[in-house]
């Protein structure tokens, strides 16, 4: 499809190198000496692994920031992606979620997903790794990795998301 053929040119560029599987050592030798992590799902995702470890080692997101997934939460203010279109960004509350509202997700689901989807996303998205890359050394971006390290220290840990749900369930009044 569409998709396939623009993954596949983007992989046919210089400095690209597509590995496919590896083992856990070469993976935490590559999320090391990485300076971004990009991930521009359009998928209502409740967590990204893969994401979580990138940034435990200080690789800055690149995402879609999409409203339907945990991104919004799990990534927040350090997200160097796109922002979105500000007919989109009337849809998300500000924790960058969909509004729970039903107007709003009826907007949603009818403009929302389609724009991920589209030509102007991905333009949208390339733009914005290739501002971070020129940024790269940049020294607001290290103190950026500085604090990501610090927050995945804090807060991206098994037991930090069992306090959290914790919290939530005795606020909600289930335990």
């Amino acid at each position: 499809t569409q998709w396939i053929a623009q993954t596949k040119q983007m992989l046919d560029q210089p400095g690209i190198t597509l590995r496919g599987m590896v083992g856990s050592a070469e993976l935490a030798t590559a999320y090391r000496r990485a300076s971004f992590f990009a991930y521009p799902t359009a998928f209502m995702e409740t967590g990204c692994i893969a994401l979580v470890k990138a940034m435990a080692f200080g690789a800055l997101p690149i995402t879609s920031r999409f409203p339907e997934s945990v991104l919004p939460e799990l990534v927040g203010d350090l997200d160097l992606g796109p922002p979105l279109p500000s007919h989109l960004a009337v849809l998300v509350d500000e924790k960058g979620t969909v509004r729970p509202d039903p107007e709003a997700a009826k907007a949603w689901s009818m403009v929302g997903t389609p724009y991920f989807e589209s030509l102007r996303f991905s333009a949208a998205f390339g733009d914005a790794v290739i501002s971070a890359l020129r940024r790269e050394r940049a020294p607001e971006l290290e103190a950026l990795r500085q604090q990501l390290r610090k927050r995945a220290a804090e807060s991206l840990t098994w037991e930090a998301a069992a306090r959290t749900m914790l919290q939530r369930w005795h606020a909600d009044g289930l335990l």
